[in-house]
């Protein structure tokens, strides 16, 4: 059960780094398969947002405006790399790093060293607890389905997401068709729109979840002080 240490201030979720993986998705028997890709969103500066690209063959996804136009720094970086420069940011400019779920943390602790997946664990938060708990003192209970686009919905975010899509069967595709080039230019069209919806797909996960992450922390905090008050 969540402790009132694991809910997040208002500050706290103000200021976060949002991160979130774009991968395959693990089997029945546990396995996590390594991310292809990883958003990390602070605010709408593209100084404080950035993409990796968790795959060396990635490396000319990376060179498109539709990338460019919304990431700061789109590296091709191994994940225990990319982790551990998150690391340095959130602890240099004193942010936390939210994620919702524990896929998150259980791909960083399955691909990481230990070392970094330790660090990672002191410098972050998962924001779905700060999230379950606003929606269970709002409307007394927790919703039968807790996914991130469930509560999307709840807020009436719009991701511009189309509802028919279908993330890993475009990355299969791309992931296809990037092995045989090392050239934006060289892919189909159709690879590279695929594409530049993956990169927004993420982006708008990322932005979504700090809304939505701070909305649930200025929700409790209300509640309290109203408490607090009566």
């Amino acid at each position: 059960m969540a402790k009132i240490k694991d809910f997040l201030t208002i500050e706290q979720a103000k200021r976060g780094i949002y991160i979130d993986f774009e991968g395959f998705k693990g089997s029945k028997r546990g396995e996590i398969p390594l991310p292809h890709v990883l958003g990390a969103w602070c605010n709408g500066k593209n100084s404080n947002n950035k993409l990796y690209l968790l795959r060396d063959y990635f490396k000319p996804l990376g060179r498109p405006a539709v990338v460019s136009n919304h990431w700061a720094s789109r590296p091709v970086m191994n994940i225990d790399e990319a982790i551990l420069e998150l690391i340095e940011w959130s602890t240099r400019e004193n942010r936390l790093l939210l994620y919702f779920s524990k896929h998150e943390k259980d791909a960083i602790k399955k691909h990481c060293t230990e070392e970094v997946s330790n660090a990672f664990s002191e410098r972050s938060r998962n924001a779905k607890l700060t999230v379950n708990e606003w929606h269970r003192k709002k409307r007394r209970g927790i919703p039968k389905s807790k996914s991130l686009k469930w509560y999307f919905s709840f807020i009436k975010y719009e991701n511009q997401t189309p509802e028919d899509y279908k993330m890993t069967l475009a990355l299969k595709k791309i992931e296809a068709a990037v092995q045989k080039t090392t050239r934006w230019k060289q892919l189909d069209k159709k690879i590279q729109d695929m594409w530049a919806q993956l990169v927004m797909y993420n982006l708008h996960d990322c932005k979504g979840l700090k809304k939505l992450t701070n909305k649930a922390a200025n929700g409790l905090h209300a509640k309290r002080r109203r408490a607090n008050n009566e």
